[in-house]
């Protein structure tokens, strides 16, 4: 899993002015951007709040064939903290990976530097058990946490041991014979 984006914003619903860093400043239209930008096929809201309110919003501007849209229930994984420490196994495993840039030193060497954006959701997500579980300043590591569940419900996410397990159940399943006499009940 690689990170894409991430940005922190307290915006109204609808909003069409670009703010100052010339991006949309309402929220359905930040997310609209965002799922055009990177081709998105799919939204996954977390369905507290104002979740229907956008879910609603963003399909009434784009249309329903564009972006599938889904709600997350947080509720049922637990606390912000037990979601984060479901998928400390991903983090540990080196599944997610996360962008950075390669700087030319004068040197002649390459440095290596991560984008703001990056480092805060690192930051979030390292004092994640030591912060605040209902604060503001763990949003993003709630929402890493919550797409990293969500592809690992779905299987598009699996620890090593899960794939190995899930090839070889998929190889040795065989479908049974067929029988002509039984599927029209003479046997």
């Amino acid at each position: 899993m690689i990170l894409m984006e991430g940005f922190v914003t307290r915006a109204p619903l609808n909003d069409l002015t670009p703010g100052r860093d010339g991006k949309p400043r309402g929220l359905c239209q930040r997310l609209i951007d965002v799922c055009r930008r990177r081709r998105a096929d799919r939204l996954v809201l977390e369905n507290a709040n104002r979740a229907q309110d956008t879910m609603r919003e963003i399909q009434r501007q784009i249309g329903h064939n564009q972006t599938m849209i889904e709600l997350f229930e947080p509720s049922e994984h637990g606390s912000k903290l037990n979601r984060m420490m479901s998928c400390q196994s991903l983090f540990a495993s080196g599944l997610v990976y996360s962008p950075a840039n390669l700087v030319r030193t004068p040197d002649g060497g390459a440095e290596l530097t991560e984008f703001k954006w990056v480092e805060e959701i690192v930051a979030q997500c390292q004092r994640c058990p030591r912060g605040k579980p209902s604060s503001r300043q763990q949003d993003l590591a709630d929402a890493m946490s919550m797409g990293l569940i969500w592809l690992r419900k779905f299987n598009m996410l699996q620890l090593q041991p899960e794939f190995i397990q899930s090839e070889l159940d998929r190889r040795a399943w065989k479908p049974p014979a067929f029988n002509a006499a039984k599927h029209y009940g003479l046997v």
